[in-house]
């Protein structure tokens, strides 16, 4: 039976929408707090369960010295409940355990869950059944009203009236057994999902069959004083100054972001984070300030050196391939860029934030540490491959685009050794519009494949320097090509670093019971189609 309704329900066509925009969103209450749905469905509200607990960690300092502007966790909860009820379009369910039946225990709802019920003069809740195959689910017109409805039909269906059942008939027609591979192809994708795919192929093939949404950075693993923030938060920070600066680079006064200035724009984006409880306070707070400014000072000595080439340009702050929802006056607005497949015309679209016009060149002032080759240092290999997918591809559709593109770099926490370079100036320089849509059309077929596709990004960076880069002196370096086709090699260089290949692998990937055979599966022709352009197309301007 249960077969025979997998069956059914597969034919049941069904689509990946956007995160927070489209479908069914799953999340926690703050990623969601400001943005209105349609239905709203509120979990776990018995007593106890929410808002949850204080925190009594040795570490929270909060809990003994309290000042006016801190919040507790569970205030911040309470907060998110409330706006979250205003967000609600049309309809908001509350709901809470009320039983266990295998401890016979009886669960009572949290005060909020009273007070709501109180103000919306609601006088008995609606208990629904336990289990999916309950008797007590009878599907009457008031049950239905009420949403009691069972969507487990063979266990309904057993337990009913087993003639005259609506979902019966279904059952019992061969012709609906035949899974229909419903038509779930998108005519457009972001720039952004087919850099991560670039990157990381089988692991945006399993997100995007799951239609999981996960966040790609993360802060990397330190020893770090509990107070301090990290990387990721700390350039969280310096982009909302960063997004303060990058405008005054097209005016025609002259540069006046000293430290001065740059503490007046710091100070007041600092309190609202105090204010939030996501800024250290006390002497942490101040150490951690003194560093952003530094920070923001050695990035406006390196925008200084820009001002001259983009002085009396046109500032935009977000270009967009197609309608994004962003506003025209904040906007340049540029077609979505049609993909020829076999299958038919496919779209690529996407925003970028900090676009200067001047002269017939679009100018991308990107805040990111960007890897000018692929190379190592003292704590290994740097992920060149997936640093560099977004603006490659950037530069590759824009090119595609017959458009003059351009991208400045540069980076969010600059560093004070003189060997590493803080600023990155570069293109793509591609011989022709063709030969751009030729590597989308490429790729996006890739992309589009039902079966997974899995190619070792990590360990295609280890056998690149070590292989493939061949010093030819004075600190040069050049390709042996050969070792592009020569999959023996590639093979033979995959089992010997199996054990290493699995530890680098996403948790997703790893979870995946056919990554073990995908992986002596891949072949270096991949590397050759889409890794080796990343290098050949790069035009690197020397300052």
């Amino acid at each position: 039976m249960k077969f025979l309704t997998e069956q059914v329900f597969n034919q049941i066509p069904y689509r990946k929408g956007a995160y927070l925009t489209g479908g069914v969103t799953i999340s926690l209450l703050q990623p969601m707090r400001p943005i209105p749905f349609k239905h709203i469905y509120v979990l776990g509200l018995g007593e106890g369960k929410f808002p949850g607990s204080d925190d009594i960690s040795q570490l929270n300092l909060r809990k003994h010295f309290r000042e006016e502007w801190d919040i507790s966790k569970r205030e911040i909860q309470e907060f998110l409940l409330w706006e979250t009820i205003h967000s609600a379009k049309e309809s908001i369910t509350f709901s809470y355990v009320g039983k266990n039946l295998q401890e016979d225990k009886t669960f009572e709802p949290c005060s909020h869950f009273l007070e709501i019920m109180e103000f919306l003069e609601v006088k008995d809740v609606v208990r629904l059944p336990l289990h999916s195959y309950s008797i007590k689910y009878e599907h009457t017109l008031q049950e239905l009203k009420q949403g009691l409805v069972s969507y487990d039909f063979a266990r309904v269906w057993v337990n009913g009236k087993r003639k005259d059942h609506p979902v019966l008939d279904r059952f019992q027609n061969p012709d609906e057994l035949i899974k229909n591979h419903s038509d779930l192809s998108r005519s457009t994708i972001d720039v952004k999902e087919l850099s991560q795919f670039l990157s990381d192929p089988l692991d945006t093939y399993l997100k995007r069959k799951l239609a999981m949404y996960l966040e790609e950075e993360y802060a990397e693993e330190n020893e770090k004083e509990p107070f301090y923030l990290d990387a990721i938060e700390e350039t969280h920070i310096l982009k909302k100054v960063h997004a303060l600066m990058i405008p005054d680079l097209v005016l025609e006064k002259p540069w006046v972001w000293d430290q001065e200035k740059i503490v007046q724009a710091v100070t007041p984006i600092l309190e609202k984070e105090k204010f939030s409880a996501k800024f250290p306070a006390s002497v942490f707070g101040k150490i951690q300030e003194a560093d952003l400014v530094q920070y923001l000072v050695k990035t406006s000595e390196h925008l200084s050196e820009w001002k001259p080439l983009f002085q009396g340009g046109k500032y935009y702050p977000y270009l967009s391939l197609g309608d994004t929802g962003l506003p025209d006056a904040i906007c340049k607005k540029l077609p979505a860029l049609k993909v020829p497949l076999e299958s038919g015309d496919f779209f690529l679209q996407g925003e970028w934030e900090h676009v200067i016009e001047k002269e017939g060149n679009l100018y991308w002032l990107f805040s990111k540490s960007l890897e000018e080759k692929p190379s190592e240092d003292y704590f290994g290999y740097k992920d060149y491959w997936k640093v560099m997918s977004f603006p490659f591809l950037t530069g590759v559709a824009f090119a595609s685009s017959n458009e003059n593109f351009k991208i400045y770099s540069f980076k969010p926490r600059p560093s004070e050794e003189s060997k590493k370079k803080n600023i990155l100036e570069f293109e793509y320089d591609i011989k022709s519009s063709s030969l751009g849509m030729e590597y989308l059309t490429k790729i996006v077929t890739e992309y589009l494949k039902e079966e997974p596709i899995f190619f070792p990004r990590r360990a295609f960076l280890s056998y690149y320097v070590k292989n493939i880069q061949v010093s030819s002196g004075k600190n040069k370096t050049v390709e042996d090509l050969s070792k592009f086709e020569d999959e023996s090699v590639w093979i033979r260089f995959l089992k010997e670093e199996l054990n290493g290949i699995k530890e680098n692998l996403s948790p997703l990937v790893k979870l995946y019971p056919k990554t073990p055979e995908l992986i002596l599966q891949s072949r270096i022709r991949w590397a050759k189609l889409f890794y080796k352009p990343l290098l050949n197309w790069k035009k690197i301007y020397e300052r």
